[in-house]
């Protein structure tokens, strides 16, 4: 309230209310689906406020305008928001995303001798959200393998995200010790012209044995 008086002391009064500011936008945000395998963008964020006088103008740092965002990768989100008196609030968030696939590197024990059983397969693991899943192309769930034959063997490790990564390992063999034989008829009826010859590759050396 003031009051004026003039020189003749004739006076009046007059009054005013200013209205309290209004209270400051304060912005938070809630992070739901984290990115489960890498390189995923099911991540989303969305925006609750406290304060201000709406409308609100919403601007992210990816140009998106809106209250909530989502299909985002892994990364930092920062939302600036405007309400109607200009006044401003800023928050960020973050969408994480696990250490990286599964991966899987196999340490291989080959057949000893020519269609033998005795090959084996030992993986050891890295990344991934425990616990891992295995399954081989052979059906086999554990995460090793024994008493193989020679082949192309297939693993597919699966996370507890459901993620997964497949790697292939060839399980090698020996060559046979008996690689050819050579078979020469006899020429006559009663004759003792006739040949077997075997071939035999005996540590990358190759042996000739002639039986008549």
């Amino acid at each position: 309230m003031v009051i004026v008086a003039d020189s003749s002391c004739c006076s009046d009064t007059a009054s005013a209310v200013i209205a309290n500011l209004p209270q400051l936008i304060a912005v938070n945000c809630s992070v739901s689906g984290n990115i489960t395998c890498q390189s995923g963008n099911a991540g989303s964020i969305s925006t609750t406020l406290t304060g201000g006088t709406g409308p609100y103008n919403y601007l992210w740092n990816t140009g998106a305008t809106t209250a909530s965002v989502s299909h985002l990768g892994a990364g930092t989100y920062t939302v600036t928001v405007t309400d109607a008196g200009g006044c401003t609030g800023t928050a960020t968030a973050t969408v994480i995303q696990p250490n990286g696939l599964p991966a899987a590197v196999a340490t291989v024990n080959p057949v000893s001798c020519f269609g033998g059983s005795n090959g084996a397969i030992n993986i050891t693991t890295t990344n991934g959200q425990q616990p891992l899943q295995f399954l081989w192309n052979n059906g086999f769930t554990t995460e090793d393998l024994t008493g193989l034959t020679a082949g192309n063997y297939t693993v597919t490790v699966t996370d507890a995200n459901g993620c997964s990564a497949m790697i292939a390992v060839p399980v090698t063999q020996p060559s046979a010790i008996i690689s050819a034989a050579t078979i020469q008829d006899v020429a006559c009826y009663g004759g003792n012209d006739g040949l077997v010859a075997f071939e035999f590759d005996w540590w990358n050396c190759t042996i000739h044995f002639y039986m008549e």
